[in-house]
């Protein structure tokens, strides 16, 4: 109990500061602010207060204007990020206890008084220095020998039968296949430079046969995919976003453009390759229409080919800040005033979980400050937003 106690005190020390610094940052600003930003920040100019009725209405000038004038709804001012303290020198942590520990022992067998050099010694302690020594991974030839016998009753031939193998009539066990999954897919080890460590090892391996080995490896790998996507899909809130590359098709000329389409929750992470980015490959992974579907939330962005997987409404669209703080970004070239605004005003939202986050505050404990504070910024936001947009 003293603990938590401990901790509540240190939490709402760490507000109290935070109000401080802002009612301090507040004053300050009124105090250097002109007499007409004076007057509007008397009004609804923070946008989380007052009468949204009378905010929403546009002044015909302003609607109708088209040059770089800043808006009259201001963003509240941000929170002010205080410097981290450099870090000392990095302690060196203690080798981990799981690893394998060998022990030599060094005796002593005479005294190091020189003139003494005595043998009779006897032992009152030791010291013990440790470090990490490097083995080299090995590859060896399992043979596998089935000897064949008659009955000597009915004389049937009988030969013992093979165990159980990944891939039958391979020359790779599973640790083999394993390794280069590993090196492929977990370092991002080419299969070129897979092949030249092989070759030190003692093995020769084409470019062919370590194809071969990740197609036998997905294969091996398909039902429990299978798990972690079901998995996904019962999670209720999934995160979407496809990155594009460059992709050789035999037969075709030049390269065309396909993606890799990641879908993650907090626990579980499915990489989707697609050869193109039209939206029925997207479709088809949660599978809209059918019986199976994913049917839940998912955080997106603003991408054309995201459009159909919310047409039957069982997928409840959530946009992603940061995708919309970059559009205002790229107006920075053309309004660079009413950019920086509406940037400012999603800062202040950051700032909202920011604050969070350094309480260390749980999942009620940040949904009621989202409510209490996140949702009057937004509102703020969006009115910012109508009577900026034609401007």
């Amino acid at each position: 109990q003293n603990e938590a106690l401990q901790a509540q005190i240190r939490q709402l020390t760490r507000l109290v500061e935070g109000l401080h610094d802002q009612i301090r940052e507040l004053l300050l600003n009124q105090a250097q602010a002109p007499k007409s930003d004076k007057d509007d920040s008397n009004g609804d100019g923070s946008g989380d207060s007052g009468d949204s009725n009378s905010s929403d209405k546009q002044d015909p000038k302003d609607s109708a204007g088209t040059g770089d004038k800043p808006s009259d709804i201001k963003p509240p001012p941000r929170k002010k990020k205080t410097k981290k303290k450099r870090k000392g020198k990095p302690r060196r942590r203690r080798l981990p206890d799981h690893l394998e520990r060998q022990e030599t022992v060094f005796d002593v067998e005479t005294c190091s008084n020189d003139d003494c050099e005595s043998t009779n010694l006897a032992g009152i302690g030791r010291e013990t220095s440790e470090k990490l020594v490097f083995r080299r991974a090995c590859v060896y030839v399992l043979q596998t020998t089935r000897l064949t016998k008659v009955c000597n009753d009915c004389e049937t031939i009988t030969t013992a039968p093979l165990p159980p193998t990944a891939v039958p009539r391979g020359q790779m066990t599973s640790s083999f296949l394993a390794h280069i999954a590993y090196c492929k897919c977990a370092i991002h080890l080419p299969l070129a430079r897979i092949a030249e460590d092989a070759l030190y090892l003692g093995v020769r391996l084409a470019s062919s046969t370590l194809c071969g080995v990740m197609v036998q490896v997905a294969m091996l790998l398909t039902p429990i995919y299978d798990r972690i996507v079901a998995a996904l899909f019962a999670s209720m809130l999934m995160h979407a976003d496809g990155t594009g590359l460059k992709v050789l098709e035999p037969g075709r000329k030049g390269t065309h453009r396909g993606q890799f389409v990641v879908y993650c929750n907090k626990r579980l992470t499915v990489y989707d390759f697609t050869p193109s980015k039209h939206s029925e490959h997207i479709t088809n992974f949660l599978r809209i229409g059918e019986k199976d579907q994913y049917v839940g939330k998912l955080v997106a962005d603003a991408a054309s080919n995201m459009n159909a997987i919310y047409t039957n409404g069982l997928i409840i669209e959530h946009g992603c800040w940061q995708h919309l703080r970059g559009k205002f970004k790229v107006a920075r070239g053309s309004a660079p005033i009413k950019a920086e605004e509406g940037i400012a005003w999603i800062g202040t939202v950051f700032d909202v979980d920011e604050t969070s986050k350094e309480l260390e505050e749980t999942v009620e404990e940040r949904l009621a400050r989202r409510r209490m504070e996140s949702r009057p910024l937004v509102k703020g936001f969006e009115r910012w937003m109508a009577k900026t947009q034609h401007q």
